[in-house]
């Protein structure tokens, strides 16, 4: 998932992902919109974003069938 698409799926505005994940809202916005790409040490808070997200939706697909 894209830093977009994760901040969208938990609802998120890229102020309240920025303190999330400790970055800044510029960072946020630079990543979004593909100005920079975040590097590693946010890559892995991403990635660790992203196994949670899965892990909601297959909970979600699991209760409702």
């Amino acid at each position: 998932m894209t830093p977009l698409a994760l901040r969208q799926f938990f609802g998120l505005s890229q102020e309240a992902f920025a303190r999330k994940l400790g970055y800044s809202v510029g960072s946020i916005s630079k990543w979004e919109t593909g100005r920079t790409v975040p590097g590693r040490q946010a890559q892995a808070a991403l990635a660790r974003l992203e196994r949670r997200a899965l892990r909601t939706t297959k909970r979600e697909e699991d209760r409702h069938g």
